[in-house]
């Protein structure tokens, strides 16, 4: 394993020497240290600390910003008087090599592929190392230590003084009864979890670890060989479901103590939030069995873990401000889809997040504007194979009001009679009747807009004001065109243009010009956007900037699609025509993100360039391929690719091919 240099408590460097106090971090990193285990003395850990002192450089002083620095930052860990081969090894966040130092990422490649090895270096692993160099010193390990808490593991229980993230007056004294909130809610769970398990399981514990098998394939074929490996006996469908729901309650329980729930500064970020949703998930399940609401306890220990945030109040109210609105229960799912029914024609099975769903029947009726639906549908659940067959009832009043009823399916003759009774209403009697045979046949319960979840809901409110915005457009398009004549004037001796005037304008014309961009048949012509042209000119004369992301977005999924059909078609006619695309986005002056277009070309076309330049020379197409050759660097320098060695392998080869860049 690899720790920090903090760690190491003690070291001895043979079994005839004495023990040395490396408490202080300054342990030897260069080479593996054998720590035995106390209780068992035939068993061992092989441990490497990593180089302190170069990783913070990399981390924090900027070493990351230029390649041969990092270089010599890494030449730094070798100490001439060491009489054994020294291995340099360093432990960082993913995260430095771009996210926190931009382009880290290529000063690392530099760094490996071209300077280290002229440097003398051996590129390794530790294991190969390990293999070849078996630790001859032994280390004692400080108890409870960790890698990124200098007292230890207080980090994740208590308020120590680390953080990240933190603001002026900030604490984190939320920890402790954060951490003690979990460690009851587990213990309540895992007395649950003894209690039903042990009805099927060889063992219990095991069974747990093992599930981690069905957790990577959930196929039939998995969860049978996880049962006859695990249990005691034969299993039937029901019991099936119910060993996944205690694996997955003792997941959700295992997943709640996260280390980053407690790494940063405020109980209401995102990743304390995170292991509360987990808790969330397992108090779900385990309320199925006994139907004790574990939640209430849980949200009371909560109530002692205050925010830094003003308003925030306690970890409490962040639960049921974050955590609450994202629980889902079965009949949301039943909800969602009925209400997402009115929109889009589901086919008779369909999957929707973690269920399968099966429609056994539909039936809408629409008076006015006003629609009944009322269904049968069976949702299968992929997580834990339960089956549930549900009956709802929709009613659409106007636009936006929806009103959504869900019971469980008892049988053919009950749901004839429940639609009878309904439809008969809705044809025959006032709406509040429909509402109150609602009531009757389905209690009071009810779900509307607001229980969808997220991504539906965002489109289905754009649809409902759909045509209010159509309204919008006409009355912003006729604004400008009725004022049009008169603003030029305001134009040409120089006074300020009304900002009523510019919000119109700004309006309409990217309107007018997105909806002529996306319109264009062939986005590799230029003589095909004169209108855009003009568009643009006129923006430009008004002094106003147009929202362009849906033409942006056009042109990005057509470059994608064009790149792809290149990579099975290598024709010079499609690389031209790529390239056509990108020059015409550059003049509309669009933002394109190239990004999935340049993965796709480093990867299937960059890679076999250098065979193809080098077998250029003998071809029997030159002039052909000495062309192909020159569009692919061209679509290359298009997508800011640095394509220096390919123009250098062509002039060694002596062939002159053409650079085209800026």
């Amino acid at each position: 394993t690899i720790l920090s240099p903090y760690q190491a408590e003690k070291v001895k460097y043979s079994s005839t020497s004495d023990w040395q106090d490396v408490s202080r971090g300054n342990i030897d990193p260069a080479r593996p240290y054998r720590c035995s285990l106390p209780n068992y003395p035939d068993k061992y850990i092989d441990i490497f600390f990593y180089d302190g002192s170069i990783s913070k450089s990399i981390a924090f002083e900027g070493v990351l910003y230029n390649g041969d620095k990092l270089v010599d930052r890494v030449k730094d860990g070798i100490v001439e008087s060491r009489d054994y081969n020294q291995l340099v090894h360093l432990a960082t966040d993913g995260e430095s090599y771009g996210h926190h130092t931009p382009f880290g990422d290529m000063a690392l490649a530099y760094g490996l592929k071209v300077r280290l090895e002229k440097e003398g270096f051996k590129l390794t692993n530790y294991a190969e190392y390990l293999e070849k160099f078996p630790p001859t010193a032994e280390v004692l390990v400080r108890n409870n230590s960790s890698w990124s808490c200098y007292h230890g593991i207080g980090r994740w229980k208590e308020d120590c003084g680390c953080s990240t993230g933190a603001q002026a007056g900030w604490n984190q004294k939320w920890r402790r009864p954060l951490r003690e909130a979990l460690d009851w809610l587990n213990n309540e769970i895992s007395g649950i979890y003894y209690k039903e398990a042990k009805r099927y399981f060889k063992d219990i514990w095991q069974a747990r670890n093992d599930y981690i098998s069905i957790l990577l394939d959930r196929s039939p074929e998995t969860i049978k060989s996880f049962v006859q490996n695990n249990c005691t006996r034969e299993l039937s469908s029901a019991d099936i479901v119910d060993i996944l729901k205690l694996l997955e309650m003792q997941k959700n329980a295992m997943y709640m103590f996260t280390s980053c729930g407690w790494f940063f500064s405020e109980i209401s970020g995102i990743e304390t939030v995170q292991i509360m949703k987990y808790a969330a998930r397992a108090m779900q399940l385990a309320y199925e069995y006994g139907n004790r609401n574990l939640e209430d306890d849980f949200l009371e220990k909560l109530s002692e873990a205050k925010s830094n945030i003003k308003g925030y109040g306690s970890g409490k109210d962040v639960y049921k401000r974050f955590v609450k609105p994202s629980i889902v229960s079965r009949k949301q799912v039943v909800s969602h889809w009925a209400i997402t029914s009115l929109f889009e024609d589901y086919p008779d099975i369909t999957n929707l997040y973690c269920y399968k769903i099966k429609k056994h029947d539909y039936e809408r009726v629409k008076k006015g504007s006003t629609i009944l639906g009322i269904g049968r549908i069976e949702l299968i659940s992929e997580i834990t194979t339960e089956t549930n067959d549900m009956i709802f009832c929709l009613l659409n009043i106007g636009d936006s009001d929806f009103h959504c009823v869900i019971r469980g399916f008892a049988g053919s003759v009950e749901y004839q009679r429940i639609k009878e009774d309904l439809f008969n209403k809705l044809n025959n009697a006032p709406i509040t009747e429909v509402i109150r045979g609602l009531d009757e046949h389905f209690g009071k319960e009810y779900w509307t807009l607001k229980s969808l979840f997220i991504d539906k809901k965002k489109k289905i409110i754009e649809e409902l004001i759909s045509e209010q915005l159509d309204e919008f457009s006409s009355l912003y398009e006729r604004i400008y065109n009725d004022s049009y004549s008169s603003i030029m004037q305001l134009h040409e001796i120089e006074m300020p243009i009304p900002d009523e005037f510019k919000i119109a304008a700004q309006y309409t014309l990217a309107r007018k010009y997105n909806h002529f961009v996306v319109n264009v048949k062939d986005l590799s012509d230029i003589d095909e956007f004169n209108e855009a042209f003009e568009i643009k000119e006129e923006a430009k004369r008004l002094d106003i900037k147009i929202d362009k992301s849906p033409s942006e977005k056009l042109f990005r999924s057509v470059l994608n699609q064009k790149i792809l059909e290149f990579i099975s078609d290598n024709t010079i006619d499609k690389c031209k025509e790529i390239i056509n695309i990108i020059e015409v986005a550059e003049d509309l002056e669009l933002k394109l993100d190239m990004k999935e277009a340049q993965n796709i070309y480093f990867q299937e076309l960059s890679n076999g360039l250098t065979e193809f330049i080098l077998n250029l020379a003998k071809s029997e197409n030159y002039e052909t391929d000495k062309e192909f050759v020159s569009e692919v660097l061209r679509l290359g320098e298009k997508l800011s690719f640095n394509l220096d060695k390919y123009y250098s392998l062509l002039s060694k080869n002596l062939i002159p091919v053409s650079s085209t860049r800026r």
